[in-house]
């Protein structure tokens, strides 16, 4: 398998972090991780496209037939494997089997979290670092009226996420990681690079990011 990703890009890092999570790395898994040189248009070249059409990181070529690009579909085929599937059954809030016991309502809430922290969350704040930073200036139309409003509807997401994590839990569903946990974690971690990020008093979002930070820091 080959992992196409980039320095400092979201998508491929959450991908990273769910391999991590599941107690294993690229190399274990006989992943060849290639770089690709956003800085450099690398992902706009022709070899790449070929690849994505779309020309964005993560891509996954399992073999000259299969490529996968988006990061959870990423995440739910690495997590079919078997070196892979027990812990990544747990991180999607499947550990049992019985869809119709209390692993449906976990895995539901993991999915709901999961979707409210990327699409509150990380979502803005990439729009934020595409239509406001000097990285993407004259390799994507910026919009500079855009960046107060997705900048303020990602801090509508961080108060959302303190009052979510103010039961003294250490996860977002509980006391178990999730793959939710880690689509947060995401966004936090990439908010530095946007500027958007908690304030002094949304302590517990502080406890949190340290608490991932802790234990997935040397996580690319």
């Amino acid at each position: 398998m080959k992992f196409y990703t980039s320095a400092y890009a979201p998508n491929p890092r959450r991908v990273m972090l769910f391999i991590a999570a599941c107690n294993s790395s690229s190399q274990e898994l006989g992943m060849t991780v290639i770089p690709v040189d956003l800085a450099q248009s690398q992902n706009r070249q022709p070899e790449f496209l070929a690849l994505h059409p779309l020309g964005q990181v993560p891509v996954l070529q399992i073999d000259d037939q299969h490529v996968l690009h988006e990061s959870v579909a990423i995440c739910r085929y690495l997590g079919s494997l078997p070196a892979l599937q027990q812990a990544a059954n747990g991180l999607w809030g499947m550990a049992g089997t019985d869809a119709a016991s209390d692993d449906g309502w976990q895995a539901a809430r993991v999915e709901q979290y999961s979707r409210q922290a990327e699409w509150e969350l990380l979502m803005p704040m990439m729009l934020a670092f595409q239509h406001g930073h000097r990285f993407w200036q004259g390799k994507k139309t910026q919009i500079a009226e855009l960046v107060p409003v997705v900048t303020a509807q990602a801090q509508r997401g961080l108060a959302y996420f303190e009052m979510v994590l103010a039961d003294e839990q250490p996860y977002l569903t509980g006391l178990e990681l999730s793959m939710a946990d880690l689509t947060l974690y995401t966004a936090l971690h990439f908010g530095k690079l946007a500027g958007i990020r908690p304030d002094a008093e949304q302590v517990n979002l502080a406890a949190f990011y340290q608490r991932m930070h802790s234990r997935f820091s040397e996580v690319g």
